[in-house]
């Protein structure tokens, strides 16, 4: 395997994408700070940007949106390495009221975990707020069309709390729902101990907003992925924290047929469905001559398919994007 630096911009990461074709997957690095694009069979990774945190990639490979310094989505073209920022860029825009259980003065918001639909033309998100003077760790789920830079804030109901937290929302493979995982209420300060942020039960909802249908109960899933794999039929991927370790657990969008798909004394986290496959990706601190995580493939019985890295580290945000 070998790193190449998209220094070049347009010529660079379109012969990238001409030369390699088939599925890439991007991943954040923390240990290396910055965005890469990796290919299916782990021969290549490719540097884009060290801008921001968040990534996540346009199915055709041909955008980014990330999360800015100042905690705002831009959009990158990653052809033209043009970009725009489509939030507020002086690092902040005011909540609708909605958002609370009651008016407040100075809601102001910060974005995180966007996510390309299936289509490309629309991003799901995540908003934090900050009271005017206590901060609280909050988040509200919402959607804005690319073309048009309309938003929508898609508030779940049925059986969430105004205060409920959402994390990491995907789309399902046609584009109409949105899986995302939930802590439904919070109490005192509002704010999860460090050690269990971004857990909570999985639920599904009309990417249009309405009902919320709560899909795990005991509150210590995360990190859903929405996939499609042949004669099986669509599969949510989720995070199980029920052990000492991380595993990967998968399930029908309507909650039933509940399997695990991994059982080792290692963390596997982060999944990531490849397109028209049998694979998963993962994210994996498995024993290997470097310490961190790298990227895996799995195949849907949870046996090890491929390291596609190998320089470890800390990474997170998986996602496919299919070339031409």
């Amino acid at each position: 395997m070998y790193r190449i630096f998209a220094f070049a911009g347009i010529s660079l990461f379109t012969l990238f994408l001409t030369a390699c074709g088939g599925t890439q997957m991007l991943y954040y690095s923390e240990s290396d700070p910055g965005t890469y694009l990796v290919t299916d069979d782990g021969s290549e990774v490719i540097f884009l940007t060290s801008s921001g945190h968040s990534p996540t990639i346009s199915p055709d490979g041909e955008q980014l949106v990330y999360v800015n310094n100042n905690s705002q989505l831009v959009l990158r073209n990653l052809n033209s390495s043009s970009e725009s920022t489509i939030t507020d860029p002086t690092g902040g825009i005011r909540c609708p009221d909605s958002f609370f259980a009651q008016p407040r003065q100075s809601q102001f918001c910060w974005f995180h975990s966007p996510r390309f639909s299936p289509d490309g033309t629309e991003v799901a998100f995540i908003v934090d707020f900050q009271y005017h003077t206590t901060p609280q760790l909050n988040g509200r789920l919402g959607v804005v069309q690319l073309d048009t830079l309309d938003f929508s804030f898609n508030m779940p109901s049925g059986g969430l709390s105004p205060l409920g937290i959402i994390h990491a929302p995907a789309y399902s493979p046609d584009g109409s729902q949105l899986v995302f995982s939930a802590q439904p209420e919070l109490t005192g300060d509002f704010q999860q101990p460090r050690d269990q942020l971004g857990r909570g039960d999985i639920y599904v909802m009309d990417a249009n907003g309405g009902s919320a249908q709560k899909l795990t109960s005991g509150g210590q899933f995360a990190q859903p992925a929405w996939g499609s794999f042949g004669n099986l039929g669509e599969r949510i991927v989720y995070v199980s924290h029920e052990d000492d370790y991380q595993q990967i657990h998968w399930m029908r969008p309507t909650g039933s047929q509940k399997e695990r798909l991994t059982d080792n004394s290692h963390n596997d986290f982060s999944p990531a469905v490849w397109p028209g496959t049998p694979l998963i990706a993962v994210l994996s601190d498995r024993p290997s001559d470097v310490e961190g995580a790298d990227v895996y493939t799995l195949e849907i019985d949870g046996t090890e398919h491929r390291r596609l890295t190998t320089d470890g580290g800390s990474k997170n945000l998986l996602h496919w994007a299919v070339g031409d």
